[in-house]
């Protein structure tokens, strides 16, 4: 079964469309019994979160052992990051209420969490100022150049 949780309510009918069973709730306090789930993937969400520390305590509790975590992460030490971070500067509207982690700091709060990082693919090589992006395949590894990144971890 696929669940999904957002602290608003607009984007849970579109989830729902989708096939998805959506709860409205926060991740700090995720509403799910210790280890319910194979996987949890967040998609460039730490950034959005109060306490993305107890964001990914949460995950680890709602994990079973042999279960992985997938983060989808924009880096604030990566070029598209610091974009972003100006975006919001700016005054956009959806970039404004980001705070972008860098690695170390994900990294960090990933071992302090319980987990171990065991994979990364990196994607969006091209300058952010660049118009009209082409597709790019995703390289193994986490490229400080690449805008986006996704981390596999475990429980260690």
């Amino acid at each position: 079964m696929r669940v999904g949780i957002d602290p608003a309510e607009n984007p849970l009918p579109l989830a729902r469309q989708g096939g998805i069973t959506v709860v409205q709730g926060v991740g700090e306090s995720l509403p799910f019994r210790n280890a319910s789930f194979g996987a949890v993937l967040f998609v460039v969400t730490l950034c959005f979160v109060q306490e993305p520390l107890a964001v990914l305590r949460e995950a680890h509790r709602v994990l079973r052992d042999e279960g992985m975590l997938v983060l989808g992460m924009v880096f604030a030490d990566s070029p598209w990051g610091e974009f972003y971070r100006q975006k919001g500067a700016m005054g956009h509207p959806f970039y404004k209420a980001a705070r972008f982690l860098t690695r170390t700091q994900t990294a960090s709060f990933l071992a302090q969490a319980g987990f171990r990082l065991v994979a990364a693919q990196s994607t969006l090589r091209q300058p952010p100022n660049e118009k009209g992006l082409r597709c790019e395949s995703p390289m193994e590894g986490d490229l400080p150049d690449a805008g986006f990144v996704a981390w596999k971890a475990v429980k260690a």
